[in-house]
């Protein structure tokens, strides 16, 4: 963990209180600059600041690439505390402290985020991962302490994250157990994607399809909006045999001929 100057000077003097404030262990604080650094997240959540161990790792990790990190942590004195140790470390730019109820905060804090790390109140988790899922960016990833070594206070916690279909997600047996839990890509269906996004569609139905969904495309609204248009007008058209349509058209002109107004 390459950490320089004042922000070194800072965690080796925290590394001596660690049990005072349930501050992550070395494995897990070298894995987390590990993580971010690889990453790159451009905006990070942190809940349970504690006395601003962890959030130091965090803003040292973003620092060189413009990251920024807000910590949340609900003991007032304990978020004064982590201030004074953030401003010690040189990352006051970098790293904002929000002292109050996580809930209430992160109901409030707009998205996206590109990661979350947890390592507050256990039973407060699942809470807390109901308010971060929705504003995760698609690459975001979710990081989650105590996993094994809380591990009857998480059992719940554990199984809906794990069972999120929207989320792939593995525990990391370092420290006291990291669930670290990553966005699936979301791949958009073929029905909803515009049609000026499909250009071989386009061409292999033809130029009157200018708008709208391929789910339009198959329900057969463009066609049949664009036939009504043509034949509401159009004498010569309308008496037109239904012969010389094509066999697709023939039949969604029969339709069209049974619902007289889609404009």
């Amino acid at each position: 963990m390459q950490l320089t100057g004042r922000a070194r000077e800072v965690i080796e003097s925290l590394d001596h209180t660690r049990g005072l404030y349930y501050n992550v262990g070395r494995p897990t604080a070298e894995l987390l600059y590990i993580f971010t650094r690889l990453l790159r997240p451009k905006h990070v959540v942190e809940v349970g600041t504690a006395n601003g161990y962890s959030a130091i790792i965090l803003g040292s990790a973003v620092k060189d690439f413009g990251g920024s990190v807000i910590t949340m942590e609900r003991n007032g004195n304990c978020a004064e505390n982590a201030q004074k140790n953030i401003l010690a470390a040189g990352l006051q730019d970098v790293v904002t402290v929000l002292p109050g109820s996580a809930y209430k905060i992160l109901d409030r804090l707009p998205g996206p985020f590109d990661m979350v790390f947890l390592d507050a109140t256990k039973q407060e988790y699942l809470g807390y991962f109901e308010r971060v899922k929705s504003k995760l960016s698609p690459a975001g990833l979710l990081i989650a302490d105590n996993i094994i070594s809380h591990e009857q206070e998480l059992g719940d916690f554990m199984r809906i994250v794990c069972g999120d279909i929207h989320f792939s997600s593995t525990v990391l047996q370092v420290g006291s157990g990291l669930l670290v839990a990553t966005m699936n890509p979301v791949k958009e269906s073929v029905e909803d994607k515009h049609i000026s996004d499909m250009g071989e569609l386009v061409k292999k139905m033809g130029p009157r399809i200018f708008q709208g969904t391929a789910r339009d495309v198959q329900n057969g609204k463009i066609f049949l909006k664009n036939l009504y248009d043509k034949t509401k007008d159009d004498v010569h058209l309308q008496n037109e045999a239904i012969s010389d349509l094509d066999g697709y058209e023939r039949s969604l002109f029969e339709e069209e001929m049974r619902l007289p107004d889609l404009a």
